[in-house]
């Protein structure tokens, strides 16, 4: 099903188009010629610090794709409106690296849902050099959207479990060897339990122990804090 702005079909004949005989001169006197219009832009993207592109290439009847340049970390893709989608379609956004144009399922839009913020995501952006990008988008039915969007939906949970072990593996790393390096290890025996009087200590049992001022964990939790601010790949 082909889908194309109704300006590229208003039929408008080819003798109605401008053009000048050759040697003659056109007085300023002359009435207005018609031209053609050209077709209204069916979408735009907003990368941040950029103006409005609308200026997609158009591949097929159902595809087109635009050089993002380096990834952005996200961008806005809506539809213009030139055109209603046809019932029952929408338009799958994808993207690709320049140098490998493999497409990789990221969004779509509908007619309900006609503008979204894409997340660019981490593979196109974690690398040592910046990532040139092409979106692609592509005509397809509701349905196949749907299957596509379920189909990324598993990974992503994936993904985002495995960060989250990650995180909490490297926050317990940290606290380890804050701990390690700034608390004192001790001896506890039955023996040890009269040189501390009635403070509770005479219950613990006999081994090794961590002693270590309350106020440490604050400083744990500050030097933490300003790791963050300081150092994006802190939890990489």
């Amino acid at each position: 099903m082909e889908w194309q702005s109704t300006t590229q079909n208003s039929g408008i004949p080819s003798s109605t188009a401008y053009t000048t005989p050759s040697g003659s001169a056109v007085s300023s006197s002359a009435a207005a010629v018609p031209t053609l219009a050209p077709p209204a832009p069916l979408f735009g993207v907003i990368v941040p610090g950029c103006p409005v592109q609308t200026n997609l290439a158009q591949i097929d009847s159902g595809r087109w794709s635009l050089q993002l340049g380096f990834a952005p970390e996200s961008f806005v893709v809506f539809l213009t409106m030139a055109e209603p989608l046809p019932p029952g379609y929408g338009i799958g956004l994808f993207l690709a690296r320049e140098d490998t144009m493999s497409f990789q399922y990221v969004g779509a839009l509908t007619q309900q849902r006609a503008s979204t913020i894409l997340r660019v995501p981490t593979a196109f952006l974690n690398a040592d050099q910046p990532i040139r990008v092409v979106l692609g988008l592509a005509l397809e039915r509701e349905e196949e959207l749907l299957n596509l969007g379920a189909t990324q939906e598993q990974p992503l949970q994936q993904v985002r479990a495995a960060t989250k072990v990650a995180i909490a593996e490297r926050i317990l790393e940290d606290l380890y060897g804050f701990v390690a390096s700034y608390a004192r290890s001790i001896n506890w025996n039955s023996d040890c339990a009269g040189g501390y009087g009635n403070n509770g200590l005479a219950g613990l049992e006999p081994g090794d122990y961590v002693v270590m001022p309350t106020s440490f964990v604050d400083k744990w939790r500050t030097r933490v804090q300003t790791k963050i601010r300081k150092d994006a790949s802190f939890w990489q």
